[in-house]
């Protein structure tokens, strides 16, 4: 089909009237800029990736994927000897719990992350593995986006202007130089919008959109909140029979999984994680919107989706797919405890964010479309002006956030966990809490955790522990050190190492009486 006919599809299934032709953005020329300025995105993502097992994601993810290449779904916990407590997180690293009968550590996170991670590492190796995930999932975010504005009938610069607003939002970048969730479920997001839109030609592609719907609920099982969007823009029942038909493996394998290792289809690793869904969390969290929403998304872009409005009744379908797409996970997050805590934790909004941004363009596409052509210039200009802006915005932003700051807070995980490796026996434990992941992926040794421990449960220990038979040390970081030390964990330390993120103990006998 050629590009007119597929825009005059668009518009009879979405009410956007037909792009016109545009000169300034056709030809070979602009397609190789495009091309090339997306590479040169992805240069900067390969140079600022961190393919390093910190905090408890990105450990706890890649803790899951040598699980997984290693052919098991839970694994064996490495015995602190000694040790009585009644947590089953006390020998656990982040992002596992203890089952306490078996004394087998079940992971916490879902399986969507770690299989893509176990793949790319058995096809190109551990490292490149983790880049072919991380910036490959962000590069395919971005050009999935640019597909679905256009299958949505924006022009293609609208539909370029939102991909690139979408690639140089702070939050996004943040998360995708890091091997974390957040940017592969956008991907997987909007790759099920492009193949159910992608279905008005052929029902067959609503199969892609089922495939790639499964993935995005693997990845994050919340994405099952843009499934009433999915509908909405379904074009019919044989294009839902496909649909379910893509979707079917990946339901099976989540369902299977769950009930292999939780014993119930429908559990998580997470536990009782609506205790962190509260009511009094409302206020602040639609506050914390308001302030770094329009940070990041110009304002004005974000209220031309308003400009919608007034075809409500012709365009009832389209707006209502973007507003089911976007507010059913901006209003489940608004309850999180954690969402509210700082600018990053918008990263659970990722995968609704395209809708915000291809919403205020469609609104622009909309009005220009009833413009003069002299006034179409005007709003283009206008409109290439608001895109500076934004970029310009993005980028005051990034550089005052610190988003490419992962360089310099990520390396001393994989340093300090290093040189345990080399220099710890074996089979010491290793007493820590922001690290514990970091030390259960790069060493061999136990993990205790002094978060999970009480204070007497640790005198305890120290006072019959064994250090011949079982060293025991502690790996803290600056922020957690004094805590650890003064209310958690009595005895006799001595500091053996140091970076600049923490220190390595080695414990030399119970506290003295």
């Amino acid at each position: 089909m050629s590009t007119a006919a597929e825009n005059q599809a668009n518009s009879a299934s979405t009410g956007v009237a037909p792009e016109e032709p545009a000169a300034f953005f056709s030809g070979r020329r602009w397609k190789a800029a495009g091309w090339a300025l997306l590479l040169a995105y992805g240069v900067l993502l390969g140079v600022y990736f961190t393919p390093i097992a910190g905090g408890s994601d990105s450990s706890g993810y890649l803790n899951f994927a040598d699980l997984l290449l290693r052919g098991k779904l839970i694994d064996d916990a490495r015995p602190v000897v000694g040790i009585r407590t009644g947590s089953s997180f006390a020998t656990a690293p982040l992002g596992f719990s203890l089952e306490q009968e078996t004394g087998r550590l079940i992971p916490t996170y879902p399986s969507g992350v770690p299989l893509h991670l176990a793949a790319a590492e058995l096809v190109v190796g551990r490292v490149p593995g983790m880049y072919v995930v991380g910036v490959g999932g962000a590069l395919a975010a971005v050009v999935l986006c640019f597909a679905v504005g256009r299958e949505l009938g924006l022009s293609k610069a609208l539909a370029a202007l939102s991909a690139a607003m979408l690639a140089w939002n702070p939050v996004f970048l943040f998360i995708a130089i890091q091997p974390l969730s957040d940017v592969l479920a956008t991907a997987w997001c909007l790759a099920a919008i492009y193949g159910v839109l992608r279905a008005r030609r052929s029902p067959r592609w609503a199969l892609l959109g089922g495939a790639a719907a499964a993935m995005a609920v693997l990845v994050r099982p919340t994405n099952v909140l843009i499934f009433p969007a999915l509908l909405v823009w379904m074009p019919g029942w044989r294009a839902l029979a496909w649909f379910v038909a893509g979707g079917l493996p990946g339901a099976a394998w989540m369902m299977g999984y769950q009930n292999a290792i939780y014993g119930s289809p429908l559990s998580s690793g997470y536990g009782d994680l609506w205790s962190l869904f509260r009511a009094s969390n409302l206020g602040p969290t639609v506050r914390h919107y308001g302030e770094w929403l329009p940070r990041f998304v110009p304002i004005l872009w974000i209220l031309g989706a308003l400009l919608l409005l007034p075809w409500a009744r012709t365009r009832w379908r389209m707006i209502a797919g973007l507003a089911l797409w976007f507010f059913p996970v901006a209003v489940f997050y608004v309850f999180y405890d954690v969402t509210k805590e700082t600018w990053w934790c918008l990263r659970f909004l990722l995968p609704c964010l395209p809708a915000l941004i291809l919403g205020g363009a469609l609104g622009i596409e909309a009005v220009r479309g009833r413009l003069s052509r002299r006034g179409t210039r005007i709003w283009t200009w206008s409109v290439a002006g608001l895109a500076v802006w934004a970029a310009l915005l993005a980028w005051n932003g990034s550089r005052g956030l610190g988003v490419f700051g992962t360089a310099d807070s990520e390396p001393p995980y994989r340093e300090i966990a290093t040189w345990v490796n080399n220099h710890v026996p074996k089979n010491a434990a290793v007493v820590s809490m922001i690290a514990s992941g970091a030390v259960h992926y790069y060493t061999d040794c136990a993990v205790l955790r002094w978060d999970m421990i009480e204070r007497e449960e640790f005198q305890a220990f120290a006072a019959n522990a064994d250090l011949e038979v079982q060293p025991v040390y502690a790996l803290l970081f600056r922020e957690e050190e004094q805590q650890a030390m003064n209310e958690r964990l009595p005895g006799r330390w001595e500091r053996i190492f140091e970076n600049r993120r923490g220190a390595v103990w080695r414990m030399v006998g119970p506290m003295a009486e």
